[in-house]
This record gives structure tokens, sequence and C-alpha cells, in this order.
């Protein structure tokens, strides 16, 4: 093991192992003018600055991770749950082909074996190459042999939040105490027991616990060219006859349609847009609900769009001929598709989400910019139009584009902000209020404007408004707000 590592850092201050001792150090400021800032696991040199210590240098890293914040790893150990939370196969190859590209080693651990069966996880990865091993709560079947993988490296373990890093770490090294937590039934995800990157020394390695994430980015820091992410996924390098056999258009199995969705949701561009002046990238989910579609949806699908099914909606795809992504539901009142149709993510009948409010948790923590919704709106049952509506406010909420459509309807829902409709002769426009109160409304370029009104839910004064010549600008200070676009005849 190298001395002068970075253990962690805390409020500016940096704990280093030097030797047998651990130094609190603070760092030079001439790393802020570089803007490079020292994280855990870093090779640093350090001085003394009267009564301080203070890191004077960082050597040269073999790899660095913006999030969580990680430098000079050897082996990344991918600790996935069989239930509680169930996989998010999506973003495990995100981070294993992150790992990869960062010349990282990768080992997967399954947990929770002794509560859901294990087969189909460890089928899934130990055929691509990767090793695999095994723990429940009164099984540690091949850990001597993972801390034998383990010996001499800078490992980190990593996974969805409520997996049981902490606590696998405290069986493989007893003499830690991490501090562990249940799973949040409402959220059906762990709460947080690890809020930072801390490595740990063992008798057999260094070892880093890492706060659960629910989504991977591939960002910048994460940049992985489509030249590169082939080589990216192990497949590719234990077996080389892959190259050829996996289509990069339809997939091959879960890991391939996984590879094809890295590849589309990191290319998938519309436009560009400017924030705090630099050009940021646009994507744009479809999603496809279960209503009987009144419109030709296809019309509404752009190249690069990522497209999703929810239930019912692969049906309504698949007679359109449009090729999903995607497809989650239940499947309570819809047949369940093959796997070739497109990856499926099956849901639970009993559950607090929505299928549709599922996907706009998938939408937000993927980082989507922009999101159309068809066959959302009307069918038999009107609550679940109510339902979607408020999943059209949680995206608004958490900063999304998103609209919902039908053959004579748009719904667009606005948080604290504003938004601009073109003049659309021959339709209405509605405004109303979706909370208690929605604080300096503002209505200029229509028929009936409004200024710095104080909406309310139990009165509709911004029903049936007109386009007049002009485009209208609408904006709400504090509150949420529905606009309604609906022809007029």
């Amino acid at each position: 093991m190298t001395d002068n590592i970075i253990l962690k850092s805390v409020g500016g201050f940096y704990y280093v192992k030097s030797g047998d001792e651990i130094v609190e150090c603070k760092a030079k400021g001439k790393f802020r003018n570089l803007s490079l800032s020292p994280v855990a696991g870093d090779v640093v040199d350090i001085e003394k600055d009267g009564t301080t210590a203070v890191i004077s240098k960082i050597h040269p890293r073999k790899n660095k991770f913006l999030r969580p914040p990680f430098a000079n790893l050897d082996l990344l150990v991918m600790i996935v749950s069989t239930v509680d939370p169930a996989p998010n196969f999506l973003v495990i190859d995100k981070m294993c082909a992150i790992a990869r590209h960062k010349n990282v080693q990768v080992a997967m651990v399954i947990t929770k074996t002794d509560l859901a069966a294990s087969e189909q996880i460890s089928r899934i990865y130990s055929r691509a190459g990767f090793p695999v091993f095994f723990t429940g709560r009164d099984d540690s079947r091949r850990l001597s042999a993972l801390k034998e993988l383990m010996k001499g490296k800078l490992c980190a373990f990593s996974g969805n939040s409520g997996v049981g890093k902490s606590t696998l770490l405290n069986k493989l090294f007893p003499g830690l105490n991490l501090a562990t937590g249940d799973i949040s039934k409402k959220l059906g995800r762990g709460r947080h027991t690890t809020r930072q990157v801390e490595i740990f020394q063992t008798d057999v390695c260094m070892v880093a616990d890492t706060p659960g994430f629910s989504s991977v980015e591939l960002d910048d820091d994460n940049h992985i060219s489509k030249e590169d992410l082939p080589h990216a996924f192990i497949e590719f390098e234990k077996f080389p006859y892959r190259r050829e056999r996996l289509p990069y258009k339809t997939g091959s199995g879960r890991r391939g349609n996984t590879f094809v969705q890295i590849r589309k949701l990191h290319s998938v561009v519309s436009k560009t847009k400017k924030y705090k002046g630099m050009a940021v990238m646009r994507k744009r989910c479809v999603v496809i609900g279960s209503v009987e579609p009144d419109i030709e949806i296809k019309n509404y699908i752009s190249p690069g769009d990522f497209v999703i099914c929810a239930d019912r909606g692969w049906i309504h795809a698949k007679n359109q001929g449009i090729q999903p992504d995607m497809i989650v539901g239940d499947f309570d009142s819809s047949p369940r598709p093959m796997a070739e149709e497109a990856d499926v993510v099956v849901l639970p009948v009993v559950k607090d989400d929505t299928d549709t409010y599922h996907i706009a948790r998938y939408i937000v923590e993927n980082n989507f910019t922009d999101a159309l919704f068809c066959c959302v709106l009307g069918g038999k049952r009107i609550e679940h139009t109510l339902a979607n509506i408020q999943t059209l406010l949680f995206l608004a909420q958490n900063r999304i584009n998103a609209t919902m459509i039908d053959s004579r309807s748009s719904l667009i829902a606005v948080s604290d902000g504003q938004i601009t409709l073109p003049d659309m002769p021959g339709k209405y426009f509605s405004v109303l209020s979706l909370g208690e109160s929605a604080k300096g409304v503002s209505i200029s370029g229509a028929k009936y404007p409004l200024d710095n009104y104080d909406m309310k839910n139990n009165y509709p004064i911004g029903t049936s408004n007109e386009f007049d010549g002009t485009d209208v600008h609408i904006s709400v200070k504090k509150g949420d707000i529905l606009v309604v676009i609906t022809d007029k005849d």
C-alpha cells in the first residue's frame, strides 16, 4: 500500500494516511487556481505550514471518478440486491462500463440471496465474464474468494442505496462497524447511511464505502465515445467473436439491450441550449401510455428520441410500427411483452407509484431534458388522467420540459417559472392553479391578460382564454399552474 493517501475529506479538511498515522490537512490554494480538487484515493505530498499540515502535491492519477469523488481505484465491487431494491440493470451496466473505460477491474456481488432468487442476475453477469459472488443474511458463500480478489488493491464498494454495501463490508471486515439502514417501503430504495467516500485500511486491502446512487450519467467526466463504448463492455474482451454477433440496433439479451440503450442515451441530441454560458445537450423521452391512441404516434417521434412504453402502450407501438427502447409496467391489463420487443421492466402490481410515475422517475434520474407523453389522457378511468396530470407536475417541479397530448389537447405544467406559446389561431388555452394558490400569475399577449394575479384552485378564472395574433407569455412567481391548449371545434 502507498503512504500519503487521502482517506476522506470533510468540510475542506483532508485526512491523509501517512505511515501509521492519520494527518488532518488543508489543500494549498494553488489547486483551486488549477481547478484541481484533492479526492479520496489521491496519493499526495504533505508539508507543514506553521502548525498546519497542507497538501502540496497531487501525484498523477490512474483514474478519477467525479460521482462519487474517488481516484486511483483498482477494483470496483458492484453490489446488486435480488430485491428491495430490485436491480436497475441500466444503471448497473452504465457504472460497469464507466469503470472498465477507466481501466478499473469490476466484480459483482449479489446480496439478499436468502430473500429472492439470484440465478437470473448471476447468469447475466457470469456469462458476460464478470466474477460473481453471493451473500445473504445467513449465507456467506465465496466471500473468502472475494477477499482474495481484493488483496493488495484499492477497492470501492458501489451500488444503489439499500443494496447492502455497508452490511457486506461489515461481514468481510467486522472491525469496521459501519452504520447500516433499512429500505424505505414508500420509495422502494434505501436510506443513505454512507454520506461520503471514506477509505478504510483492512488486513488485506484498502477499501471504500461509497454513497448509494439511483442514476449514473455519461457526462463529461464519464464520457465514453461511441468508438470506445464496445470496449467498455467486458463481453468484447472476453469473447471477441461477440463483436459481430451483438446487433447495435436491436440488442441481444438484457446486456445487449442495455448496450443499445447506453449508446442511444449517450447520443440522444435534439438541439442544444445555453446554460450559464455552456452548451448543454438536450435529450427527449417519448412515452406511450395505455389509452387507445387517437393520433399517429410516429409523427411525433424524432430521430434520437428515447421511446418508453407504459404497460399496454407497447401494443400501440407495435401496431404503429414503432420500436420502443424500453417497456415498463405491471401488465395487469395487458399481455407481458417478450424480451425481444425491448428491455422489459416488470413492476409489482401492488405498489405506490403508477407505471407512468415510475417512468417519470426514470426520466428525472437519467437527466432527460424533455418528455412527450402520448396515450395518457382520456380513457375509461378519469382518475388515471388526473394521476397523469399529477405526474406532469412532478416533472415540471424537477425542471423537465414535459407535455401530454391527444388529438385535441396539449397539457403543460409550469412550476415557479414561465412559458411562451406561439400564436395558435383556432385554439383556446386555459391556465389553472394546480395547488391551493399560485402566486403572481401573469398572462400577456392574450385576449384576456392577467397581471401578478394570485390564482386559487377553487376558482377557474383562467379558463378559455384566446390567442390575439402574437406570442402569449405566461408566468407564475410561486406555485404550480397547468396550461391546457385545446381545439376550438
